[in-house]
């Protein structure tokens, strides 16, 4: 589960199951702090990521970070990427509107002086993830269920 967001999916399988490892990113980053360089190489190592957009995704710098490299991996590593939009809408995401778009105005206020343009780094990694195929999953108040 992404970024520290524990409660967003119950994921029913044991980190190992019948030979494939899950990997969660369930320890939080301090504010400031960077992705780990052992996440950086598991990230790497992946035949398949699945990337869970939520209501909260967009507001996380470690999230989007994560996010590039994700879909950096596509190209290098010809990794397959499964977007699972949790209670979010694909186009949302693809064009970072609605629950996204005060988040990305807060980025573009933050880091409008950042050299390496990494507010257009984060929103083209988003565009490309969200026009992959997915499953679009609403919350109902007891389990998600797809839409």
């Amino acid at each position: 589960m992404p970024c520290g967001q524990k409660d967003v999916l119950p994921l029913p399988y044991p980190s190992h199951h019948n030979g494939y490892t899950m990997s969660s990113d369930d320890k939080e980053l301090e504010r400031g702090e960077f992705i780990s360089d052992g996440l950086l190489k598991a990230i790497e190592g992946s035949r398949i990521s699945l990337i869970v957009f939520s209501k909260n995704y967009a507001g996380s710098r470690w999230c989007l970070d994560e996010l590039v490299k994700i879909m950096d991996c596509t190209q290098t590593f010809k990794q397959i990427v499964m977007p699972i939009f949790y209670d979010v809408i694909p186009s949302d995401v693809r064009k970072q509107m609605g629950v996204l778009q005060d988040a990305f105005a807060d980025h573009k206020k933050r880091f409008r002086e950042e050299p390496d343009g990494k507010v257009e780094k984060w929103r083209a990694a988003l565009t490309k993830a969200a026009n992959l195929s997915g499953r679009h999953l609403l919350n109902d108040g007891y389990f998600p269920r797809p839409l």
